[in-house]
């Protein structure tokens, strides 16, 4: 078992999937993780990409590839791709987000190693508006807590700056409902009754919003208090 599992979902991402994979492998770490992609069957050129940008991989990047050869669809290839994970923990990034902090994973992994009682930390984003191209700067705001109570009203994490204790891999029956957000669903049962969250204001990530990607589809299936009530630390 490995310290940590890196998740990555994609499809039709040939624009995006490179700039996404190298904030990953440039991660500076003191720990080898695993880095799992799980391409679902696209028809673009991001098959061919990924084998480019992976080919020369840091020693301590373990790469786990999975090109479907036919597609799954959003919710099904996001429960493969998380139960192949072995790590300890999972840092999530779909192929249309990226990394913008080298010690975003070392980071999080000392914090969460050194305090048991948080089971997810999670963070700032910069957004991104790919029509636009103009980057949104969240709103500052300090570092706090939340419990399972918090994500129910509003979902307090963005999928691409959220690593969690790995309970996926005990949960045989593990599934996903697309009556709720996917990602939601993901960091309330990570949380569990007892544990807390930790958002830090520090931004590493940057979201990418366009229509038809991952990122946009797991978001836009957030309920209604959810789209209301936006992130605390979002404009």
């Amino acid at each position: 078992m490995c310290l940590v599992s890196v998740c990555m979902i994609c499809y039709n991402q040939e624009d995006y999937i490179e700039q996404a994979i190298k904030g990953i492998i440039e991660q500076v770490t003191s720990f080898e993780f695993e880095f799992i992609i799980a391409n679902d069957a696209s028809i673009d050129n991001t098959h061919n990409i990924i084998l480019q940008a992976t080919k020369m991989l840091p020693s301590h990047v373990k790469l786990k590839y999975y090109n479907h050869s036919q597609n799954l669809g959003l919710i099904p290839n996001a429960i493969f791709a998380l139960k192949q994970c072995t790590g300890k923990y999972i840092s999530f990034c779909e192929g249309d987000d990226y990394w913008i902090d080298s010690q975003k994973l070392e980071n999080q992994i000392n914090f969460l190693e050194s305090h048991p009682e948080y089971n997810l930390i999670t963070g700032a984003v910069r957004r991104f508006n790919q029509n636009s191209k103009l980057f949104i700067e969240p709103i500052r705001i300090n570092d706090y807590d939340f419990t399972y109570k918090d994500m129910i009203v509003r979902n307090h994490c963005i999928s691409c700056t959220t690593t969690f204790r790995n309970y996926i891999k005990y949960d045989v029956g593990f599934k996903l409902f697309e009556e709720r957000g996917i990602d939601s669903q993901i960091w309330i049962r990570a949380l569990g009754k007892n544990g807390k969250g930790k958002y830090l204001g520090q931004i590493t990530a940057v979201y990418r919003k366009h229509e038809g990607g991952a990122s946009t589809k797991m978001h836009n299936s957030t309920n209604t208090f959810e789209k209301k009530w936006p992130l605390q630390n979002e404009k």
